[in-house]
């Protein structure tokens, strides 16, 4: 007698296991997705096999984040520095600094140092020698190139270099004779006493009777 024998088997189809996920980069990175490298903004798969043995594909968008980039202008004056380009700078030109931005990437700045120039001017006054004149911060009296630190309207020092001339004073003396009970006329006014007299011009006149 012949025994039927039946083998049933139960076929299990696991569908494919399919993940979206999201990636960043910065401008100039690149990311290996699979067996590539890649560094343009975009959606890439990738295949690899589950723990059921099949094959399990992931989609990654590839955010490249774009390059972060300033100019701006800075002025300063003369003989005056910023730091600057990893530096301390005190001439004109462009200087880049390198920074973090909030997204972790390279923010690059680029600033252009203007270097305003120092202003500075020569006069000459002359004086006479009894007088004198207000340079450098005192009253001077004396010969000499006095300098003087002013506020330009670039907000920078203007410097004024002051040739100060002084003029010595000119004696002139002369003698007049009178008899006595005569006058005689000085510098406008009739005198009978004897004695010396100035007059504007700082002239001595004698007089004598």
């Amino acid at each position: 007698m012949l025994a039927i024998v039946f083998v049933i088997t139960s076929l299990s189809v696991d569908s494919i296991l399919m993940v979206n996920d999201t990636l960043s980069i910065c401008y100039g990175d690149s990311a290996l997705i699979g067996s590539s490298y890649y560094d343009i903004s975009g959606t890439y798969n990738d295949t690899t096999i589950s723990s059921a043995g099949c094959d399990s594909i992931t989609y990654i968008f590839l955010d490249v984040q774009p390059l972060s980039y300033s100019l701006d202008t800075i002025d300063i004056c003369y003989g005056d520095s910023i730091f600057l380009g990893y530096g301390f700078q005190s001439t004109t030109g462009n200087y880049l600094d390198i920074l973090t931005s909030a997204s972790g990437c390279d923010s690059i700045s680029e600033i252009h140092l203007n270097v305003k120039p120092q202003i500075s001017h020569v006069d000459s006054v002359t004086i006479c020698s009894l007088d004198s004149i207000y340079l450098q911060g005192a009253y001077r009296n004396t010969t000499g190139i006095y300098s003087d630190t002013l506020s330009s309207i670039t907000g920078c020092d203007s410097i004024l270099f002051t040739h100060l001339s002084v003029q010595s004073v000119l004696y002139g003396y002369d003698t007049v004779h009178a008899c006595f009970g005569d006058s005689a006329l000085v510098f406008g006014t009739y005198q009978q006493i004897p004695g010396n007299y100035y007059d504007s011009q700082i002239q001595l006149l004698d007089v004598t009777v």
